[in-house]
């Protein structure tokens, strides 16, 4: 196998071995046994396999292959070394494969230590993965007394266990145990809890309840979305500060109302009232937004007002100088840009006046037609409503073999997202009266050596039919080779490529992909991992519908078939689904 992978891993952990040398830290992984006694150790019970994140994997059991990692878990030995063949041998087997054989792992206060499968975690960090399939081994918390120094600690892991028996939400941490009470209750929407004379919570609502699915999966959104956020913004995202700054942002604004907002909203939030949430600003930003509140007067006014204006002036001028030689470089470019659509627009005059009056693609109407009535003021356009079948995964039985004469009447689009047989979907474009498009999934690398006849492929386009805009990006996560997988930042330059062509059409309607987006309908496991990439398509573009494949009904995980996000619905057409979308 290629050295390329093991070579930039071993990069990272020289990296941080000298970060942490530098800030006079360990910079090997933490070890258990030299934290906790024996005894302890003994008293650990299995609680049996979970999906564990791996950002909570700090440490090993023993000391053995303790210093083959830096702090981490990025390899530290020579290329040449045994422990790096049988490294670079594990991430060829996850790439064709992927890791299914669970580690092994101790947990003390939701920080987990491996005793077995160092190497598949420090694989699975290298490729960003987010969680690992673990038997867990779960350390009771140390009892501590009211003078001990970690009394603090012991009652916070307490209350976590507490919110995180009704949740198992490991990811969400406070340095306040009072804190995961308050936010069960925004959840659960239920009542405050009174407390006894010794400061213990109790239950007086019923506020000790599980989490459905449903709010399982909101607020994962929800945490997914403000994390992102505002990360960007500069907070600080480690434990427990995000989580902190989180629920004091839910307290502000409602839970509810937070669920509900997307990216912009939330950055809009954060932007307002940054010294609420703990967001540090860079001296540059500070400076341009100190300028931008003097008064006028004071810009106008006296020789002391003016030598401060001049102070900090001269930082702005610094700064201006840099964006006006950029600026220069911008208006040139511009200036070509606007002689060629000149050129453009000349032509295309004399163009559109040789048009036909009826303008029609091979399946249709096309943009030309659908949009000629009251364009472009847009006053006295014709609203259209399309119904529309999307198909997935596996062949619907009514639609394929217990077929009935007129099953396919009164479509106007199929839309075909992945792993789906060839002969399938040219047997849809034969008995279907309206255009089948299809994207291809991450087993259908045939059709790309044999693709179906008469079906149009979406890959990296946009399709209008009748004015309906159409997206579409095929393929699923990289979890072993193929052509039809991705890694993400694979699949971000693809999206880079086709922004311009949704720009072009002004926007989009439908996002037509195989795998979900990350967060929305996917599961923990690498080879049914969703995209982060479609997530920013999603808040940057708002289509009305989102509609994917890639998760089957069988793999006996509640999934619902459609789902809104943020004002775009998401549709999984596992097997099919009918939907109805308005333009």
């Amino acid at each position: 196998m290629d050295a390329f992978d093991y070579s930039e891993a071993h990069k990272l952990a020289v990296r941080e071995y000298r970060r942490a040398m530098s800030a006079g830290e360990s910079p090997y992984p933490a070890c258990l046994d030299e934290q906790l006694s024996p005894p302890m150790l003994a008293e650990g019970k299995r609680i049996g396999r979970e999906q564990i994140p791996l950002a909570l994997v700090v440490g090993t059991k023993t000391e053995g292959r303790n210093h083959a990692f830096a702090r981490n878990f990025m390899p530290l030995l020579g290329i040449d070394s045994e422990f790096a063949t049988k490294w670079r041998s594990l991430c060829q087997s996850h790439l064709e494969e992927g890791i299914r054989q669970p580690i092994k792992v101790y947990e003390y206060r939701n920080r987990f230590y491996v005793e077995e499968g160092n190497k598949r975690v420090s694989v699975l960090k290298y490729f960003d993965a987010d969680s690992i399939d673990a038997d867990v081994i779960q350390i009771p918390s140390r009892q501590a007394g009211a003078d001990d120094p970690d009394a603090a600690a012991a009652r916070s892991y307490d209350a976590f266990l507490r919110f995180f028996n009704n949740s198992r939400m490991r990811t969400v941490e406070f340095s306040e145990p009072e804190s995961y009470q308050r936010l069960q209750q925004m959840v659960k929407h239920t009542a405050g809890t009174e407390q006894d004379q010794t400061g213990d919570e109790q239950d007086q609502t019923g506020n000790e309840q599980a989490w459905t699915e449903d709010e399982q999966r909101e607020f994962r959104s929800m945490y997914y979305y403000f994390h992102r956020e505002y990360v960007k913004a500069g907070g600080d995202g480690r434990l427990p500060q995000v989580c902190d700054m989180m629920l004091a942002f839910l307290e502000k604004y409602g839970y509810d109302e937070v669920c509900g907002m997307h990216s912009g909203q939330l950055r809009d939030a954060l932007e307002k009232d940054p010294e609420a949430f703990g967001i540090r600003r860079s001296r540059t930003d500070q400076t341009i937004r100190a300028v931008k509140k003097l008064p006028q007067a004071t810009l106008s006014g006296g020789a002391r007002g003016g030598r401060q204006v001049v102070r900090t002036g001269k930082q702005v001028v610094q700064t201006s100088k840099k964006v006006v030689r950029t600026s220069r470089k911008a208006v040139s470019t511009s200036r070509q840009a606007v002689s060629t659509s000149r050129q453009i627009v000349r032509t295309s005059g004399k163009a559109v006046g040789r048009l036909p009056g009826k303008l029609l693609s091979p399946f249709g109407a096309g943009l030309f037609q659908s949009r000629r009535d009251g364009w472009p003021d847009g006053e006295g356009r014709k609203r259209r409503r399309f119904r529309i079948l999307a198909v997935a995964d596996d062949e619907s039985r009514c639609y394929y073999e217990d077929y009935r004469q007129g099953n396919l009447d009164g479509f106007d689009l199929i839309l075909a997202c992945g792993d789906l047989h060839r002969t399938y979907l040219e047997f849809l474009t034969t008995m279907a009266k309206c255009p089948v498009l299809y994207i291809r999934g991450n087993h259908d690398d045939p059709l790309m050596e044999e693709p179906p006849g008469g079906c149009v492929c979406v890959e990296d386009q946009v399709y209008v039919h009748e004015g309906l805009r159409i997206a579409g990006l095929g393929g699923s996560y990289r979890y072993r080779d193929g052509r039809n997988m991705f890694t993400e930042a694979q699949m971000r330059k693809r999206a880079r490529r086709l922004m311009p062509k949704i720009r072009r059409h002004n926007g989009l309607d439908i996002l037509m992909t195989h795998a979900p987006a990350r967060g929305i309908n996917d599961f923990d496991s690498l080879s049914h991992w969703g995209f982060e990439t479609f997530r920013d398509l999603l808040d940057r573009y708002h289509p009305q519908v989102f509609v994917h494949g890639h998760i089957h009904k069988n793999y006996g995980v509640r999934i619902p078939q459609r789902t809104d996000m943020n004002g775009t619905i998401v549709i999984n057409a596992y097997e099919h689904c009918i939907f109805e979308i308005e333009i």
